[in-house]
């Protein structure tokens, strides 16, 4: 009997194994158990079996032994368990032409007209492999893909292990559909890959540049099968990752592009010789399920089926975290360019939560309903309706002829559409660090601000979808343009140059490995480009402003907010140009420019919310307004070697700045003009071998008012011939501030002035006070009392001798709200003295220079990285208000734009005209000014400090030529001490500033 049984197997198992005999197997029948050693399977039937593509060809499969449980008295409940020692595949990819493919060995194993117990059966049956391993080889790779423990369970709908196997299907009879539930699980995927120094070398004797490791993760499978047949309609697939750590390096990274571009050539080649056949309507799984079945799922499905039905095929992944180390491994000068002090750069990007969703034929404009883990209410899901929507006029409104139009319009509603979802709960990213940097230095590039923000659990910080269109029923309707939406926030990013520097060189590392494997699309290509909406949520970008910070008023980073930014190639967006003043107006000037803003094909519309900027003085301090409330609009059109640029404030602009704010924002400038011609040199480096890129770039900008608000100290500018004058000398707040705080013994006493470095002109001689400082107090006698007369003090009530005290080195108030510390103290509340200085700095008095420029136009361009910008405004007022508030100026700054500019008020000629000149490889720009008609009246105190105002004891690099010239113009300067101001009536003046 048992002999008898061994014949028949290896009579059926010969279709799919090589020289398998009967004493391979071990049969005990009664027991349900048997075993098969070392079975070697047929490599060209397991190749049709998979339905492997024509550059795939397996060359040898084995596994190292089998083992069979059948329980055969509970074939319903219990499934058939088959055990498997190792698997060992060996695939070579290959250019070679794919034998005619022969009828799949699996077709007639039972009639596909019946679906019964057997199917069931085999459907339920559970296998557990030790090992699984792949070996691929090729001309110029090799690699290895490894699966250990791996199992193939039946589990309930809520993946759970079951005793009974009925509670893995849910069968809803009305609609003859079950759902069934499969889960592969794995505990070690390992994936390696590396090139051949030869074509003829082995596998065992490659190395492994590029490698993988997961720890495990699962796969889950939902079926949506046919009762009566047992076809399956619809299957829903999830793969689960635990934590992904991979540490790649540029040398690895372009091994697997190459690998890639390996690929691609041998699909393209592959792709000439397959025979593309189209199957009927009727035998398309999709259209089965648009059936008659519809109806009564939607109407009569138990509660159960109802809960898991889902309505099309999908594809998932899941990873808890990924955690990306890119590595710089370079080991040759030659590869860096000049001046290059990053040595073994690293970069870390952490994620959180990834999912990534796959729709290959959901209907385009159905609700998201059944999608998983998604709201279908949400801005993303309306904006591809809108898209659509719009979409289908324009094509309608092209079509030629009636007859298209009939048939866009009938099968409009069957469009289907391929969706891709990409969802990250969370995103750190580290900037750069090398092998100098420690690890207190570390700091992030870009950082979520998620916490802070509270927000709820289901919204991500990245979601981008992408949408493909077509028709179901027909290759020859036109079809909408395909479609990529990109939200990203709330976020932070800190401006780091060593981490762009870097990224700029990684970028160049993979862009010319991507050349070389040719997986650029070719140029001929006519590609339609893709409608992009682009949505930035809640962004933050600091500055961190350059030291020294010889004094605590610098400021040290210069934060801009807004509450989001959008930027969107949709036809939607451009409908209104009429919101661009310099586009509707009529003249010729800079028409090229206007045309290809207006009808360009690849335009972008940006818009923002108000955007706000703050200048603080670290992450936990109060930060003082510098740039109030404004949105701004603008159009970016981008040709082959061509960028236009457009933007145009909807508001008017204020803006803030105190004489410290002003320093370090000059040198902010300075900072930002040496790492862009770093950046320069570093492109010129990359591209040596490489035609020269003559991009230009052209911006226009219109800005209806900007009201410039100057904080200027109070208090007479002392003469030195005057020591009265000197006697009752105001310093200002912010110098007395910071002769106030050197004082103080605080651990963070650097970022204090010192005050011993202030010097006083004609200052009066003072009685030393012999009495010790705090840091020389000598300690108290511990013998008897000397009753020497001679060192006898006396207690004097006369008031004579205080004048000569300095009462200026003893303040009786605090500016800054520093409490007075003991010296023993070795920590401080920062937060409560940061908000205690913003609040009593607010309060502070000052005078104010209010400069109000309106209807200012500029052109400029980036030619030959020459930077070249042209303005000109219609009218200027200056104003001014002495002894305001600090925080009155900032409730100024909200009152403003309430009025908006009328333009046939304003004079018919220009008020002053600018230009600036940066030219390339050279470290002077020059700026020149022509002013026409001014007429204003100043205090000669404003005057007076408007020179202090701008003085800078660092020197930059950068320098600058100033030349200004005035016309007609008339201006009073106003002496309180005197009853009539000074008149000056300038028909013609140039003041000239050259720091060359």
């Amino acid at each position: 009997m048992t002999s008898i049984i061994k014949n028949q197997l290896v009579k059926h198992l010969s279709k799919f194994t090589k020289n398998l005999k009967p004493e391979q197997i071990s049969l005990d029948v009664l027991k349900g158990n048997s075993k098969l050693q070392f079975i070697e399977i047929n490599e060209d039937v397991l190749t049709e079996i998979l339905e492997l593509p024509s550059w795939l060809k397996i060359k040898r499969a084995f596994c190292t032994g089998v083992a069979v449980n059948v329980p055969w008295t509970k074939l319903k409940t219990c499934p058939i368990q088959i055990f498997i020692d190792e698997i060992n595949v060996d695939v070579e990819l290959t250019n070679e032409h794919k034998k005619q493919a022969k009828s799949n060995p699996l077709g007639n194993l039972g009639d596909s007209s019946s679906y019964g117990f057997m199917n069931k059966i085999i459907e339920n049956m559970s296998l557990y492999i030790s090992s699984v391993e792949i070996n691929f080889d090729s001309d110029v790779f090799g690699g290895s893909f490894m699966l250990q423990r791996l199992s193939v369970e039946s589990r309930s709908p809520g993946w759970a292990q079951v005793k009974d196997l009925r509670q893995t299907r849910i069968t809803c009879s009305e609609t003859n559909r079950t759902l069934m539930f499969k889960q592969l699980s794995w505990h070690l995927l390992r994936i390696e890959a590396s090139a051949k120094t030869s074509k003829n070398e082995q596998r065992s004797k490659i190395n492994a540049p590029l490698r993988l490791i997961t720890s495990g993760g699962k796969i889950r499978i939902a079926l949506k099968k046919n009762v009566n047949d047992g076809s399956v309609i619809h299957a829903r697939i999830q793969t689960i990752l635990d934590d992904i750590l991979w540490v790649a390096t540029l040398p690895q990274l372009r091994s697997a592009i190459s690998f890639a571009s390996y690929i691609a050539k041998l699909v393209k080649e592959s792709q000439k010789n397959d025979v593309i056949t189209t199957s009927s309507g009727n035998d398309n799984p999709f259209m089965k399920a648009a059936g008659n079945s519809a109806t009564a799922d939607a109407s009569t499905i138990s509660s159960a089926y109802n809960i898991f039905y889902f309505d099309q095929t999908s594809y998932h992944l899941h990873v808890k975290k990924i955690d990306l180390h890119l590595c710089d491994d370079a080991h040759t000068a030659s590869d860096y360019p000049p001046d290059w002090d990053i040595e073994s750069g690293a970069m870390q990007v952490t994620l959180y939560q990834v999912l990534i969703d796959v729709y290959p034929k959901a209907h385009a404009q159905s609700d998201r309903s059944t999608w998983m883990r998604y709201s279908n209410t949400n801005p993303i899901a309306a904006w591809f309706r809108n898209h659509l929507s719009e979409q289908f006029l324009t094509l309608l409104g092209n079509a030629e002829g009636q007859t298209t139009r009939t048939r866009l319009e009938r099968c409009w509603p069957q469009l289907i559409g391929f969706f891709v979802v990409l969802r990250v709960h969370d995103l750190t990213i580290q900037c750069v660090s090398d092998m100098n940097t420690k690890k207190d230095a570390l700091t992030n590039l870009f950082e979520s601000e998620r916490h802070l923000h509270s927000l709820p659990s289901d919204q991500q910080i990245v979601h981008v979808e992408f949408g493909a269109f077509y028709h179901p029923h027909s290759d020859k309707l036109p079809v909408p343009n395909s479609a990529v939406y990109f939200q990203l926030g709330p976020f932070t990013i800190s401006f780091d140059e060593r981490t762009m520097r870097w990224c700029c060189y990684v970028a160049h590392a993979l862009s010319s490995a991507i050349e070389d494997g040719n997986l650029i699309p070719e140029n001929e290509l006519d590609i339609q480009p893709p409608t992009i909406k682009v949505n930035l949520v809640m962004p933050r970008l600091v500055l961190n402003l350059p030291g020294p910070f010889t004094d605590f008023n610098f400021p040290r980073r210069l934060v801009t907010s807004m509450s989001t930014l959008s930027i969107s190639s949709s036809q939607i967006d451009f409908k209104e140009n009429s919101r661009f003043r310099i586009l509707s107006e009529s003249t010729d000037e800079h028409s090229d420019v206007k045309n290809q803003l207006i009808n360009g094909l690849n335009k972008f519309h940006i818009c923002t919310s108000p955007v706000w900027i703050e200048i603080d003085h670290g992450p936990q301090t109060k930060g003082f307004p510098f740039l109030h409330d404004v949105s701004f609009n603008g159009i970016l059109a981008i040709d082959k070697d061509k960028v236009n640029v457009l933007v145009e404030p909807a508001e008017d602009v204020a803006v803030v700045v105190d004489h410290y704010q002003f320093l370090q924002l000059t040198r902010l400038g300075d900072k930002f003009t040496k790492f862009l011609d770093q950046l320069t040199l570093d492109m010129k480096h990359y591209n040596t071998n490489k035609p020269k890129s003559d991009v230009t770039v052209d911006f226009l900008a219109s800005i209806a008012r900007i009201r410039l608000y100057i904080v200027l100290t109070m208090g007479e500018i002392a003469s030195p011939y005057d020591s009265a004058a000197m006697s009752n000398f105001n310093h200002s707040f912010m110098d007395r501030l910071s002769d106030i705080a050197s004082t103080k013994s605080i651990t963070n006493a650097h970022s204090f002035s010192n005050v011993n470095e202030i010097k006083v002109i004609n200052e009066q001689p003072r009685r030393t006070n012999k009495t010790a400082t705090p840091e020389e107090f000598p300690e108290f006698p511990r013998g008897g009392i000397d009753n020497d007369t001679s060192e006898v003090a006396s207690i004097a009530t006369s008031i004579e001798d205080e004048a000569i005290y300095d009462l200026s080195e003893m303040p009786s108030d605090d500016p800054f709200g520093i409490p007075e510390y003991a010296d023993e103290a070795i920590t401080i509340d920062e937060p409560a003295i940061n908000d205690r200085t913003f609040r009593h700095t607010m309060a502070k008095q000052a005078n104010l220079f209010m400069v109000t420029l309106e209807d200012l136009k500029l052109a400029g361009n980036v030619v030959e990285e020459t930077l070249k910008i042209d303005g000109q405004l219609k009218n200027i007022q200056l104003s001014e208000k002495l002894g305001i508030v600090r925080s009155e100026i900032n409730d100024m700054m909200k009152k403003t734009g309430s009025e908006p500019l009328d333009l046939s008020k304003l004079p018919p000629t220009y008020a002053a005209a600018f230009s600036f000149l940066a030219p390339a490889n050279e470290k002077v720009s020059h700026v020149t000014v022509d002013v026409n008609q001014l007429k204003a009246t100043i205090d000669d105190e404003i005057i007076a400090h408007l020179g202090a105002f701008a003085k800078d004891d660092v020197i930059t690099e950068n320098r600058l030529r100033l030349a200004v010239l005035v016309h007609d113009s008339c201006i009073q300067i106003v002496d309180k001490k005197k009853k009539k101001p000074l008149r000056m009536k300038i028909q013609a003046m140039t003041i000239e500033q050259d720091e060359d």
